[in-house]
């Protein structure tokens, strides 16, 4: 992950557009593990974590912790796009209010950069989450784990004309690898090995990027 440290994030700030970083992830494992070596790279880049956000609201004794985190989140957001502040947000891309989000800041003219982190099976991401559980930490229901691992690739295939830089991450292994980088309609493959999510990925990009061509 050097390269994707040291070359891909540190470039975004020779540029005079506001900076919007999506994190998007089919699950929370990852983040833990490999999330603050973004963070570190990414200087006074206001993060907008919903995990950090539920907890908060479960501290204050919140009648709904999520409901009150999303609400939170969403002020944020809109504060940061109204003032035009680089910002990153967290999310598994499965919803519309991400796409409506990222819809804005476009029409605001930041540039998109999408971290999208995935495994080859949801599987590993049912089997991640009942460890997690089993250390104490929060579950998150199957047919929700099963709905993500679809849809967050389906909008971001829908919804990839609007991004400017997208980076892919394989985390099947317990060591996230970056896989690819695709920018400016040109795909760049970091590894030889077959990662078949991310291959079937970027040949439905490799279709899109055809197409807006002609």
């Amino acid at each position: 992950m050097d390269e994707l440290k040291k070359i891909q994030i540190l470039r975004f700030y020779h540029e005079s557009k506001p900076l919007y970083v999506c994190f998007c992830r089919e699950q929370w494992f990852w983040k833990e593990h490999y999330s603050g070596m973004f963070y570190d790279h990414l200087g006074s880049v206001v993060n907008i974590d919903p995990d950090a956000l539920i907890k908060k609201h479960e501290k204050r004794t919140s009648k709904n912790p999520t409901l009150s985190a999303g609400k939170e989140a969403l002020a944020i957001v809109n504060e940061c796009i109204e003032s035009k502040q680089d910002f990153s947000i967290e999310t598994t891309l499965a919803s519309k209010v991400s796409i409506r989000q990222i819809k804005q800041a476009k029409s605001r003219g930041y540039k998109i950069v999408v971290i999208y982190v995935g495994t080859t099976h949801v599987a590993i991401n049912l089997r991640r989450i009942a460890k997690r559980v089993e250390n104490g930490g929060h579950d998150i229901p199957e047919q929700d784990v099963v709905r993500r691992h679809t849809v967050s690739r389906e909008n971001l295939i829908e919804h990839f004309d609007l991004i400017d830089t997208l980076m892919i991450v394989d985390n099947s292994e317990k060591d996230g690898e970056l896989f690819a980088t695709v920018e400016n309609g040109h795909i760049h493959k970091h590894i030889n090995t077959t990662v078949t999510w991310g291959d079937n990925l970027l040949e439905y990009i490799r279709r899109k990027i055809n197409k807006s061509a002609f």
